[in-house]
């Protein structure tokens, strides 16, 4: 009963989404719970994922991703982070927006009986679906495949040894305000500019729309058998 009611909610909602307008400088903030399993699903963990990102261009956005995880298996219990840089092509400028891109950065970690902390290096492509529930709202869920090396020797041998991470959230796109942009309705009302300028006043800055946002997930978890 309880999804048939949010799918008719989302259905009333549907007609009243606009679209977003992408543009360089739009910011995106991020917040998503993940679960990730190996080939052989014999391992369990649960984490979560921050991101920050910046489109370079309507459909091709950079960002910084830091996650955080804790895992357990038969053996051991430990725990372990990742930070790495993206980039994402998105299609499409509606309510759907796939996108595809990949990944590089430095994951650590550490077990529960040992006191030194591991460094990795890790990349990969990854895959995902952002849909628009409002103009600068959106769910998101995303796909990624991490192989993991320590130097250039062993990257070509550890590509078949990876495994895959998965993730789903929710958030907003958002631009920061310049000074012209809080000034101007300021200057047009004759008041200081110290006056506070909400986001309706906050339209556009150089074609690119303001959009506050934050981006508020939940979180999945996996568990071996």
């Amino acid at each position: 009963m309880r999804i048939v009611s949010v799918l008719a909610l989302l259905l009333v909602l549907l007609p009243t989404v606009s679209q977003a307008q992408f543009g360089r400088g739009l910011r995106e903030l991020t917040l998503s719970g993940s679960g990730s399993s190996s080939r052989e699903f014999d391992a369990g963990s649960v984490s979560a994922t921050g991101e920050l990102g910046w489109y370079y261009s309507p459909r091709l956005e950079f960002g910084i991703r830091q996650s955080f995880s804790w895992s357990k298996n038969e053996e051991t219990t430990f725990w372990d982070g990742a930070t790495r840089l993206y980039s994402d092509y998105h299609f499409g400028s509606g309510q759907w927006r796939p996108y595809l891109g990949a990944s590089f950065g430095i994951a650590y970690g550490k077990k529960r009986d040992s006191s030194e902390v591991d460094t990795i290096l890790f990349a990969g492509p990854e895959a995902g679906l952002k849909f628009y529930v409002q103009p600068a709202a959106f769910l998101f869920v995303q796909m990624e495949y991490q192989f993991r090396f320590r130097g250039a020797s062993e990257l070509s041998s550890n590509i078949d040894d990876g495994a895959y991470a998965y993730s789903f959230g929710a958030g907003y796109n958002f631009c920061p305000p310049t000074a012209a942009a809080i000034a101007a309705p300021a200057a047009a009302s004759g008041r200081s500019s110290r006056r506070p300028v909400g986001a309706r006043h906050l339209r556009h800055v150089s074609g690119v729309p303001i959009f506050p946002s934050v981006r508020l997930t939940s979180v999945s978890v996996t568990q071996a058998d």
